[in-house]
């Protein structure tokens, strides 16, 4: 099941409403004084919303909300609705696993083979910076897929025939953040899901955030388009390390400050999670530790997105550093939708014409 969604997407778009009944709209309680940006983005919002787009957004700018609103055709999505964030859940993972490295734990520099018995010849030389920035070599196959058991979800991924030699290229790889979630594990001695409580969510005030499968009790969920298999409805590997958080938007931004911040990990660690770790020819974008750097009309760009393509859920974080700009987006609307919503936000941010 492919459950990623291309981070960078093509920025053209077509910002035009069509007629639909009168959509519901629940707003957040902060203030700004970008009005105009406001308005516009929350026009253009209404109007894709009386297409079918059903989602929360948030844009914050000078540490103050522009806008945190969601938008449905029945108002059943609200500022503090929960969504699955997929892919966005490794920028999570590599800062778990930077501080693992601030502790003495580990090393990005570290071969995979310190931490795994039995590691084939071909992937001997990966290291954990590979594995950050997809360049191990290893494709994007979720191996591990309903496989509860840890070792035998590492001997699923490892036995993967590799795309490239290690360090050679630039490919995406949901199984290589899966073994950076039993990285986690092992060099914590805690279950990823409790070093990612201790270390992550709570510096950062994540208090409406958790891990596959079950959202916490009481936790407004948004609808999914249909539940998940039965062999991957429960904890498993396939949804550790580079998938398998739920969170809101006030929690992603949360997250993001938090980081760059310094109360997670040293400013310096996290700029070299959010800097440039492997650069790639042209127009593509840039890979650091679980985030990827470009520009937008000259302005420079951090972002990750992710789509659980199954159950509808994914979305995308910006953010525009040199703007002092930060763009939450989830949605529970089909992956075209929420590509066309992105791009439109985008647009009306940081125009490219």
């Amino acid at each position: 099941m492919l459950r990623f969604a291309s981070v960078m997407l093509s920025y053209g778009i077509a910002l035009s409403a069509c007629s639909a009944p009168p959509v519901k709209i629940v707003s957040g309680t902060y203030h700004s004084r970008n009005h105009e940006a406001r308005d516009t983005l929350d026009a253009y919002l209404r109007a894709m919303a009386r297409s079918g787009f059903s989602g929360t957004v948030l844009v914050v700018k000078d540490g103050r909300g522009v806008l945190r609103q969601g938008y449905s055709p029945t108002g059943a999505i609200t500022p503090q609705t929960a969504f699955w964030i997929g892919s966005m859940t490794k920028p999570i993972t590599a800062a778990a696993i930077l501080k693992l490295e601030e502790a003495g734990r580990l090393s990005t520099r570290d071969r995979i083979g310190r931490f795994f018995d039995g590691v084939p010849v071909d992937k001997q030389e990966i290291t954990i910076h590979q594995l950050l920035t997809h360049s191990s070599g290893l494709p994007s196959e979720y191996a591990a897929d309903g496989i509860s058991d840890r070792s035998e979800a590492v001997r699923a991924i490892l036995a993967l025939p590799l795309k490239s030699v290690p360090g050679s290229e630039v490919s995406y790889s949901n199984d290589a953040f899966n073994l950076l979630a039993v990285i986690v594990e092992i060099a914590s001695g805690r279950p990823y899901e409790q070093y990612i409580e201790q270390a992550v969510f709570r510096p950062a005030g994540m208090t409406n955030s958790g891990v596959w499968p079950s959202p916490a009790g009481g936790q407004g969920f948004a609808p999914v388009a249909r539940a998940p298999r039965p062999e991957v409805a429960r904890p498993n590997w396939g949804y550790r390390g580079s998938t398998g958080i739920y969170s809101t938007v006030a929690d992603l931004h949360a997250f993001t400050r938090a980081l760059r911040d310094g109360r997670i990990v040293s400013p310096a660690a996290a700029a070299r999670a959010m800097g440039r770790q492997v650069d790639r020819p042209g127009d593509a974008a840039d890979v650091g530790y679980g985030w990827f750097t470009a520009e937008r009309a000259g302005v420079p760009l951090i972002t990750h997105g992710g789509f659980e393509s199954g159950m509808n859920h994914g979305g995308v974080i910006y953010i525009f550093p040199t703007l002092d700009t930060s763009v939450v987006l989830l949605s529970n609307s089909r992956e075209d939708v929420v590509r066309k919503v992105r791009n439109g936000v985008l647009q009306v941010l940081v125009p490219t014409s």
